[in-house]
């Protein structure tokens, strides 16, 4: 018995981009598709080393724009919403991979239209550089959500939402507060609060602080929901020292354990990124000091402080301890990132504030007379490298003793 059979030819394939659209910080090549798009993690402020990022992939071809109701995508998956990035942050780079057939890929075209709701907050959208062709980077230059997509002559290949979002500080809300609470602690140690209370006068340290955020739509709130603000603490100085009257002198000097600047903060930093810089002590603001409502944007506040502790050994060297010297500093940096690129922080504002440990063994610490906390007494622009990376002081810190 003869049977027949079919004949399947091959079919001709469609130039396009094949797989997916794959989203990742600058530099990852994770898998075989067809972009990357991103934002450099921000690197150590010492060494310059950033951490390897994580590709989020879309396989989107809709040119519709995000809603308020949209999550930010999130790495290590699908974006079902938008790339979220802060205005001002990293450059967001894009590369096309695996264009089919290979010779398109010279000739590719790149379009981010702006949502014509972005309501007054920024006129079109960022320009992009590069192009045609498979790469090309753009400025996060203009808060609102667009939509980046990739062509091939006339035919969609891929498309992203972006939603950009700018925080600007509320000032009159917003506060940074030092206090001279230096006080003794046992028969060798300094304590810098009598209290738990996170609240200005009862820490040497506190600050908090308002943010407006704007970002896409006519209400200005699209991509807002995944944007994070806190406070990243940075050691700056220490030269703390105890000295001992002993033949020939000793002292016992404080050593940070690692380089200056120093992230500072008693959360178990990682590579992941995200909340793990920020203070332990960090809140949400007190909604009493909120500032109004807002006709647009979406306001977010934070409240943080610090109140460090210093022990040392009573005697060594076969003496006791006689009188303490020195000055530890810190910078504080509100920060913010997105759940989209949780590796890249964009410093928003700064205050840098001193504890001057002078004092004396008077049956335990005494202050002297220059004793004191001393610093700024307002958030300003930030300005200096912001340390994300690395140990931290709070962990780190010990005392070494040695004479001479």
């Amino acid at each position: 018995m003869w049977r027949s059979r079919s004949i399947r030819r091959r079919q001709p394939r469609a130039q396009g981009l094949h797989d997916s659209l794959t989203i990742t910080s600058l530099g990852a090549r994770r898998c075989r598709c067809c972009a990357i798009l991103g934002a450099a993690a921000t690197p150590n402020a010492v060494d310059n080393t950033a951490p390897t990022p994580t590709a989020l992939t879309s396989t989107s071809q809709s040119l519709a724009f995000a809603t308020p109701a949209s999550s930010c995508a999130a790495p290590g998956g699908s974006s079902a919403g938008p790339i979220c990035v802060l205005k001002g942050s990293a450059t967001v780079t894009v590369e096309a991979m695996n264009p089919q057939p290979a010779s398109i890929g010279t000739s590719l075209t790149w379009t981010l239209t702006p949502d014509t709701n972005n309501f007054t907050i920024g006129s079109g959208a960022p320009t992009i550089s590069g192009g045609p062709g498979t790469v090309i980077s753009f400025q996060p230059t203009i808060a609102g959500d667009f939509v980046l997509a990739v062509y091939s002559g006339n035919s969609l290949l891929r498309t992203v939402q972006i939603a950009i979002v700018q925080a600007m500080l509320i000032a009159p809300n917003s506060q940074f507060t030092l206090s001279n609470t230096l006080a003794g602690t046992g028969s060798s140690g300094i304590k810098t609060t009598t209290t738990s209370i996170l609240a200005p006068g009862q820490i040497p340290m506190y600050l908090r602080a308002w943010y407006l955020l704007q970002g896409g739509g006519a209400l200005q709130n699209v991509g807002t929901s995944g944007i994070v603000i806190g406070d990243v603490g940075n050691l700056t100085v220490d030269s703390f020292q105890v000295d001992y009257p002993s033949t020939p002198d000793g002292f016992g000097t404080e050593v940070p354990g690692g380089s200056l600047p120093m992230l500072d903060t008693l959360r178990m930093n990682s590579d992941a990124g995200g909340s793990n810089v920020f203070r332990m002590s960090m809140a949400p603001a007190d909604p009493g000091t909120s500032p109004s409502a807002p006709s647009a944007g979406v306001l977010l506040g934070i409240q943080s402080g610090d109140s460090p502790m210093y022990a040392w050994l009573l005697t060594s060297f076969g003496q006791t301890w006689d009188l303490t010297q020195g000055t530890v500093s810190f910078t504080e940096f509100i920060a913010g990132f997105s759940a989209s690129f949780p590796q890249t922080y964009l410093a928003l504002n700064q205050a840098s504030w001193s504890l001057v440990l002078s004092g004396d063994n008077d049956a335990g610490w005494t202050p002297d007379s220059d004793a004191t906390v001393t610093g700024n007494q307002q958030l300003g622009a930030a300005s200096a490298a912001m340390q994300v990376r690395g140990p931290s002081y709070a962990l780190s810190n010990k005392i070494v003793y040695s004479q001479p």
